[in-house]
């Protein structure tokens, strides 16, 4: 679901929980039919996390090609499923090329 980027969008305020640090997850490419609600369904964040974010005013104004910051928590970041590739190393523990 896109590139990696795990760093901080500037949000204007902490989220729904000030103790946990958000930052953007995933960039998404608005496509010919997106609604922020489409999105949000896809990515299962909420419209309003989705705005506050990407400090959109009206939702009904996205652009085709519009990039969209996705929010996630900063822990979530560290999950392996964000990394690019596995660090693959042979049975002599050298690492080898994704």
């Amino acid at each position: 679901m896109g590139q990696n980027n795990c760093m901080s969008p500037g949000f204007p305020r902490p989220p729904i929980n000030p103790s946990e640090e958000y930052v953007c997850t995933d960039v998404y490419t608005v496509r010919s039919g997106d609604t922020l609600y489409s999105i949000s369904q896809k990515y299962n964040v909420s419209v309003s996390m989705l705005m506050e974010a990407n400090r959109i005013l009206n939702p009904y104004n996205l652009r085709y090609g519009q990039k969209i910051c996705i929010p996630g928590k900063k822990s979530d970041c560290m999950k392996p499923e964000h990394y690019p590739y596995e660090k693959k190393t042979d049975t002599m523990g050298t690492r080898m090329s994704p």
